[in-house]
């Protein structure tokens, strides 16, 4: 993944706003899946959260709001993103550390130190060995009985990388109407450059070489997945 092109891709985020005010990639409908989840898996109990490519956190605040959080730390590319965060988390009565650095370097700290991990939309830009990689970072950070919440695209089975990409195009120049032409063709270089979402058995295998039990699927719409993980054991 090239940082600079990614990070001016997104660094005005009005692009990406506009897709979560349209709910065109089910980040609404995701998070309040997650929000039994954690509420089940987790409890009351405070959390220290770490949020991995956080953009401007609006579902990550809704998600966290009335939750005692005893830590948040954030990273994402984008400085605009992370202003909005700043204002969403706070809104949310969450005290945040927001670091303008990729997710690599939120996957270095300290191991067994964080509760939850949320990872959206992110994880596709690295190839499949970072992919491998990743995974096995977040679940040496994640305490015991922790949990990670992975959204991501994937590849419907059998399809290649070139077939998903056009197909995921396709889409967005016909269906994201409210994005001028402009933007749409600007998504559609960026997808084809930069996006390399797996199939879902490999996701599945590369989670299982990297510590974790089977991912749970908590939804699946086009080619959007919203996976709950926990450590194997």
């Amino acid at each position: 993944m090239h940082h600079a092109e990614v990070r001016t891709f997104f660094d005005g985020w009005a692009l990406y706003e506009a897709i979560l005010d349209h709910e065109a990639m089910h980040h609404t409908a995701f998070f309040a899946e997650a929000t039994a989840a954690l509420q089940r898996d987790l409890g009351a109990k405070p959390l220290t959260v770490l949020d991995l490519g956080c953009g401007s956190a609006r579902h990550a605040a809704r998600l966290l709001a009335g939750r005692p959080v005893a830590a948040y730390t954030g990273y994402d590319l984008s400085a605009t993103a992370l202003a909005a965060a700043k204002a969403n988390l706070a809104a949310a009565g969450i005290r945040a550390d927001l670091q303008a650095e990729d997710l690599g370097r939120g996957l270095e700290g300290p191991p067994d130190s964080v509760d939850l991990i949320l990872c959206s939309y992110a994880l596709h830009h690295l190839g499949t060995a970072r992919k491998g990689a990743a995974l096995a970072d977040a679940r040496r950070r994640l305490r015991a009985g922790g949990r990670m919440l992975l959204i991501d695209m994937a590849r419907e089975d059998g399809e290649t990388r070139a077939v998903t990409a056009e197909a995921y195009a396709s889409w967005v120049e016909r269906d994201w109407t409210f994005l001028p032409a402009a933007q749409r063709a600007d998504i559609r270089a960026h997808i084809f450059a930069h996006d390399f979402p797996e199939q879902d058995a490999t996701v599945t295998r590369l989670a299982r070489e990297a510590g974790w039990a089977e991912p749970a699927l908590l939804a699946r719409k086009r080619w959007h997945r919203a996976w709950w993980l926990r450590a194997a054991g």
